[in-house]
């Protein structure tokens, strides 16, 4: 059983992977990062950016492990509910961008299908204002 989160390199990718290290850590979990870059491929942990770095070594220091999973799929949705599959998922952790007022009555595509199709109860979480 383990935690997924989902990250980009954005606030909500940020704001995302902080809560999924607090989660792992108050529940005594792994932690995986699915990273959701294509431009970008964290392909280990020797090259994170900061702030995923800085949840790696929390999770860590608790005695937990930590992996970065790079995803077999494009889409960023299935990428993300498929490394949940495999690694058995407690709980997904996803960032949410806010939306323009008409944009509010819908979660954006990817997030709105992990939500709806993920086989564990998924975190939806936004950045801090």
């Amino acid at each position: 059983m383990t935690i997924i989160a989902g990250y980009l390199a954005t606030p909500e990718g940020e704001a995302a992977i902080r809560r999924a290290g607090e989660e792992a850590i108050l529940r005594g979990r792994p932690l995986v990062v699915v990273d959701l870059d294509s431009e970008r491929v964290l392909v280990d942990e020797r090259s994170l950016p900061a702030d995923v770095e800085a949840v790696r070594q929390q999770v860590v220091d608790a005695g937990l492990e930590f992996h970065i999973a790079s995803p077999t799929v494009l889409d960023p949705d299935d990428a993300i509910i498929r490394t949940a599959q495999r690694r058995d998922a407690d709980l997904i952790v996803i960032g949410l961008r806010q939306r323009s007022a008409v944009g509010t009555v819908l979660f954006g595509s990817n997030a709105q299908n992990v939500v709806l199709h993920a086989d564990c109860p998924v975190l939806v979480v936004k950045a801090p204002q």
